[in-house]
Order: C-alpha cells, then sequence, then structure tokens
C-alpha cells in the first residue's frame, strides 16, 4: 500500500544541500521517485478569486482572443535591451492533451512538443498495483515555471480542470501553493515566472488547448528529490 500521510509537512533534504539540474525529456517520462515519500495537500481556490491575481490571469470569451504576456529575460549587465526588442518570439498554440495511462497521468503538449508523465494517482510504489474506482487524488512530483513568458490553458469540451500555482521566486515556496480551479467556462493563463505544472482534469481524461510562449524556457524543480515530499491535488466527484 502506499503513504497515507496526507498534509504531512514535508521532510526532505536542506536546499543548500541540493544540486540543481534541468529535467530531461527521459526523466519526465521515467521520473525517479524515492518510495515512502509523505503527501503535502494543496488547497484548492476558484481560479477568479482576487487572491490569485499575482499568480494568473482569467481568460473569458474567445481564448483566441487573448493575450498571452511575452517578458524579456533579465539582463546580465549594466545596458538596457532596445525598446520592442526580446519579446520577438511570439507565441506557440496547440493540444495538450492528458490520458491516464494506468496510475500514470501522461500528458503530450503539441505546441512545444512535449511527452511527459505529469501526476501519479497513487504513491509511486504503487503504481503497478491494480486499481478501480474513481480517483481521488493526483500527486505531483515536479513543478516548472518559463521566464520568457506566460502560458495558456482551456478546455476544448468545458469540463472543469485544474491548474497548480506557486509565487515565483528562486524556488517554489510550498507553503504558498495552491490549485486554481476552472469549472471549464474560462482559461487560466499562469503569468511569466510563476511555477506551475501542466493542466489537469478534475475527472477522468483532459482535452485541452494551450498557448505560451515560442522560445518555451522552462526552469524546473524536482519536488520530491528537493523537498522529500508529493503534492497533493485532491479530486471531486
Amino acid at each position: 500500500m502506499g503513504v497515507e500521510a496526507v498534509g504531512v509537512e514535508a521532510v526532505g533534504p536542506s536546499l543548500g544541500d541540493v544540486t540543481h539540474a534541468g529535467v530531461t525529456p527521459a526523466q519526465y517520462l521515467d521520473p525517479d521517485i524515492s518510495s515512502g515519500l509523505p503527501w503535502r495537500d494543496l488547497p484548492v481556490v476558484d481560479g477568479r478569486d482576487p487572491s490569485l491575481a499575482e499568480l494568473l490571469a482569467i481568460a473569458e470569451g474567445d481564448p483566441a482572443e487573448f493575450e498571452v504576456p511575452i517578458v524579456p529575460w533579465p539582463l546580465s549587465g549594466p545596458r538596457p535591451l532596445d525598446p520592442g526588442t526580446g519579446i520577438e518570439g511570439g507565441t506557440t498554440e496547440g493540444t495538450f492533451l492528458t490520458v491516464w495511462d494506468g496510475q500514470r497521468l501522461r500528458a503530450r503538449n503539441a505546441a512545444v512538443g512535449g511527452d511527459y508523465v505529469i501526476g501519479l494517482g497513487c504513491a509511486p510504489e504503487s503504481l503497478d498495483a491494480p486499481s478501480s474506482g474513481p480517483r481521488e487524488q493526483i500527486l505531483l512530483w515536479h513543478l516548472n515555471h518559463h521566464p520568457d513568458g506566460g502560458q495558456l490553458f482551456w478546455s476544448v469540451d468545458g469540463r472543469p480542470f485544474l491548474v497548480p500555482v506557486v509565487p515565483v521566486g528562486d524556488d517554489p515556496d510550498l507553503e504558498r501553493a495552491v490549485v486554481a480551479r476552472s469549472d471549464g467556462s474560462f482559461g487560466i493563463c499562469v503569468l511569466p515566472g510563476v511555477w506551475h505544472d501542466g493542466v489537469y482534469p478534475e475527472s477522468g481524461d483532459g482535452d485541452f488547448r494551450t498557448r505560451q510562449g515560442r522560445v518555451h524556457a522552462r526552469v524546473s524543480a524536482d519536488v520530491a528529490g528537493e523537498f522529500g515530499c508529493l503534492l497533493r491535488i485532491p479530486l471531486s466527484h
């Protein structure tokens, strides 16, 4: 059986002792996650709640008319960028499909050619055990952010969805992590630099579209390895 310590405070390595490294495409598909990790519950908040204004923007109406913010990267020297430069890459758009493969939630992001395992239905040590009944949670092992722009998600079929978000910072502050929920009638655009990790169906598989910066710079945090815990998104039925 998996770890049942839902909401336990994470006891992991000191971040000062962790060597940060990027996450490769191979690691995204087959993450190395330790057994027996505690889970940290994330609160679910309506995406339109004013408390989330510094983390995301709401896209109502036609998502094709929503302008995803693109920002220039920080400079390494004292000279400024010339006006209007550093943001010419624009955006790219495509499907973002999430499909349960046993207890692994796979995602394929056609906008940037991504293929990932973005969540687990149970503790890592129980992934290959038979499962039945509705899923009660999604466990996250990873977060990332895009320093070059925001990322918009919306539901193709109008079904509810969830997006985890954590404020901008060198490391994700798990004490401030929340899950933004859309009832499917509006899109959610994660703002530049905000930690997140894809879009999650509230039930079953998910059919979404995404628009994000074409450069697609990505900074990752291996939550399981760096913080010694998994982040739990509770699912309602």
